[in-house]
């Protein structure tokens, strides 16, 4: 894999040119100056001895749009950018050329999208989530809990697999990011979520959500917006409650390690709403989750409670480095995005693939 020096400046510069007349506080050249040093500085403290290519590719994407967000978050603009390419550029222009040269074509461009999208939606979702926390009649903890829970949700339901185009792919999403939000609000209060966030105020918070724009752009963009108060998620709100409260009386919390010294001698340690009228399933469908039409409350859909052992989903990279193991572990990245990604050729103009080669 080889490509010319100092990608990033042109890469910059083309982002910013359909976006650029809607900046109203910097001149087109301070905004450009400043974008290209977040994700110059982006690189810096990045553990390049010692952790895989892929790995710190993810790393490095995190630490770019989180400071894009801090930075310009109150710009509209911002989510209207597509800053896929610049960072490709990033990641070329910044990495040791070492790291790279044996990495393949096809296994470099689906990290980089999988890396991109991952984070980008990620922190475009954190500022929303704050903001409506802030909102909740319940204060101090509680609110700290239910923003660590919704967090988690997401970051689980948007591993969990799945391709946008799906019509079942809205409720599959919205199913999981719900499960995994309240079972870990559950874990947090031994079992009790009503004690962090009454079951009402729940659906009213994803309710706020969804109408902020916090579903994925990929499956909004796909499906529409969804519906002003789905009654789908009351639902899966409801649902959850009733998998993850567990009464007093059943709830064993796990035992405390004892830390510290002690007297003895132990030490401690826009479209037509297909996606969510639910007609993408087949008929007599037994989930009512990726089913079609309204829904019995009787036939609530069955979740899987748990979290893992993290308490989100997987990000589909191991511990092992090399191309090979990112190839391998990138496949449902890949097919998700084919529609995007096909070898940069579904999503990227001729001229920028000539550019890119």
């Amino acid at each position: 894999m080889s490509w010319d020096q100092d990608l990033l400046w042109n890469a910059v510069s083309e982002a910013l040119a359909p976006v650029a007349h809607l900046e109203g506080e910097w001149e087109t050249s301070k905004l450009e100056k400043r974008v290209r040093d977040y994700f110059k500085k982006a690189a810096k403290g990045l553990e390049f001895h010692s952790k895989p290519w892929h790995v710190l590719v993810q790393e490095y994407a995190d630490s770019v749009f989180g400071s894009l967000f801090q930075a310009l978050g109150d710009r509209e603009w911002l989510t209207q950018a597509d800053f896929l390419l610049v960072v490709d550029a990033g990641v070329k222009d910044c990495f040791p050329p070492r790291l790279l040269q044996h990495v393949p074509q096809q296994a470099f461009e689906q990290t980089i999208l999988a890396a991109h999208d991952r984070a980008f939606e990620e922190q475009r979702y954190l500022p929303m989530l704050w903001e409506l926390c802030q909102t909740l009649p319940q204060q101090g903890k509680s609110r700290k809990k239910v923003y660590d829970a919704a967090d988690a949700g997401r970051r689980a339901a948007a591993n969990s697999g799945g391709v946008a185009a799906d019509p079942n792919q809205v409720k599959a999403f919205v199913s999981t990011w719900v499960d995994k939000t309240v079972a870990q609000i559950s874990k947090s209060t031994q079992g009790d979520p009503e004690s962090a966030i009454a079951q009402a105020d729940c659906v009213n918070f994803f309710w706020s959500l969804l109408e902020a724009g916090a579903l994925p752009i990929a499956l909004t963009a796909e499906h529409g917006p969804p519906p002003q108060n789905w009654q789908f998620v009351d639902h899966v709100v409801g649902a959850a409650y009733q998998s993850h409260t567990i009464p007093e009386d059943q709830f064993q919390a796990e035992p405390k390690k004892f830390k510290g010294k002690g007297k003895g001698k132990g030490k401690g340690k826009g479209k037509a709403f297909s996606a969510f009228q639910g007609n993408g399933a087949e008929a007599g469908d037994e989930d009512p989750t990726l089913g079609g039409g309204e829904f019995d409350p009787e036939e609530v859909p069955e979740v899987d409670p748990g979290l893992g052992e993290e308490g989100v989903g997987e990000m589909g990279f191991g511990e092992e480095g090399g191309a090979e193991a990112a190839a391998a572990e990138e496949e449902p990245a890949a097919e998700a995005t084919k529609k995007r990604a096909g070898g940069w050729a579904g999503w990227m103009p001729a001229a920028k693939r000539a550019k890119a080669a």
